[in-house]
């Protein structure tokens, strides 16, 4: 099949992104012939596709470039015949979309008569709104769209809340995680190292949280759980949060100050030694307050440690709470988070369900992600074509 990809960013970083990459990979090894529309690539990643490069004239504001990115590409994309195409962007013709993100549309989600009124105005008159609500509306109204993909159920849910669509269209099919192999002298090497870098014993207890929102992700309520254990005769050392991901620390500095944790709250930036850090931390941390997947736990069980996760993740739906992950029922109850690292305190417990989450992670895997994909691509390609 000839295959065209509409991703901006080809890289392996961020979750759509990474998607991207792994499904395009594998389409590619199995012999279709996949195009790139991309703005920006890594150069290491595209030996064996056919690149076609969409200028990206206007980086602010964002919302233009999307816009003009959107534009472009149908203009690109009517002057060949492609069986597939798929994207993973907001854009406006397509027969396959991915959504790795709640819907954009406004109105449904606050029911304050102030909050739908400020969002009636928004829609009307904000260019930024009437722009992104536009091109989601194109995604779904796209004459050639045949099946939408969703990360989760919880986007599928999200989807058919603000838009009149087939249910039957929408397939959530789950992000896959790649086969982590680290030597055992590697991993304590990096287990050593990195936390001499970061002035941690090897008996002390390193909790890794890893996002770019900090808000969103849940930093904040983290750090309030840390406080919380302070005294706590359970840890007779206090644990430290290892924090990954990029986003200004300022504000929560200045929490865990206040709060008296600031010697146990170390903000890393953004690394490309993840799973370094992995190896060097003992629990998982994601009390997030909305998530469309949560590629970082599924990538964390897969190095073997046991996760906490707020259930308003979507990676929620494939676990099963003290089986392969601890579930948070209220991400943003401290207290309640305070609880589940209390009760991975026991070591025996914390490697058991590191494990039971790795057998977890290896069902996950992106080979069984893109023959899910592979077989709607195959519907599509017996039954219809782009015209």
């Amino acid at each position: 099949m000839k295959i065209a990809v509409l991703i901006k960013n080809f890289v392996r970083t961020g979750g759509a992104e990474r998607y991207a990459v792994e499904l395009s990979v594998r389409m590619a090894q199995k012999g279709h012939k996949v195009h790139l529309f991309t703005q920006r690539w890594d150069p290491d990643l595209v030996d064996g596709f056919i690149v076609h490069k969409i200028v990206r004239h206007i980086r602010r504001p964002s919302y233009m470039n999307s816009l003009l990115y959107a534009l472009k590409a149908r203009n690109l994309l009517k002057k060949q015949h492609f069986d597939i195409i798929h994207s993973h962007q907001r854009t406006i013709f397509h027969n396959v979309i991915s959504m790795h993100h709640p819907c954009y549309k406004l109105g449904k989600r606050n029911p304050a008569l102030f909050l739908k009124l400020l969002n009636w105005f928004r829609r009307h008159f904000v260019v930024r709104h009437l722009t992104y609500s536009w091109l989601e509306s194109g995604q779904f109204l796209c004459k050639n769209l045949k099946h939408v993909i969703a990360v989760s159920q919880i986007i599928k849910e999200d989807i058919l809340n603000h838009y009149a669509i087939d249910p039957s269209v929408i397939h959530v099919i789950y992000p896959g995680v790649a086969p982590i192999q680290m030597p055992m002298e590697m991993a304590d090497r990096a287990r050593k190292d990195i936390r001499k870098k970061h002035g941690l014993t090897t008996e002390d207890t390193v909790i890794i949280f890893v996002g770019s929102e900090f808000k969103r992700k849940g930093l904040f309520s983290a750090i309030q759980a840390l406080a919380l254990l302070l005294g706590n005769t359970r840890l007779p050392v206090l644990p430290h949060l290892l924090v990954l991901g990029s986003g200004d620390p300022r504000k929560y500095r200045k929490q865990s100050e206040r709060l008296g944790v600031s010697g146990n709250v170390h903000f890393v930036g953004l690394s490309q030694s993840v799973e370094q850090y992995y190896s060097a931390s003992d629990i998982f941390l994601l009390p997030t307050l909305s998530e469309p997947f949560g590629m970082a736990a599924l990538e964390a069980m897969a190095m073997g440690l046991p996760v906490i996760v707020s259930k308003k993740a979507g990676i929620g739906e494939i676990l099963k709470h003290r089986y392969d992950a601890l579930l948070l029922e209220d991400p943003i109850n401290a207290h309640e988070i305070k609880n589940a690292i209390l009760s991975l305190s026991d070591r025996s417990y914390r490697l058991k369900l590191g494990q039971q989450g790795k057998k977890t992670a290896g069902h996950f895997s992106w080979n069984r992600m893109s023959e899910e994909i592979l077989s709607l691509y195959a519907a599509i390609a017996a039954s219809d074509h782009i015209p």
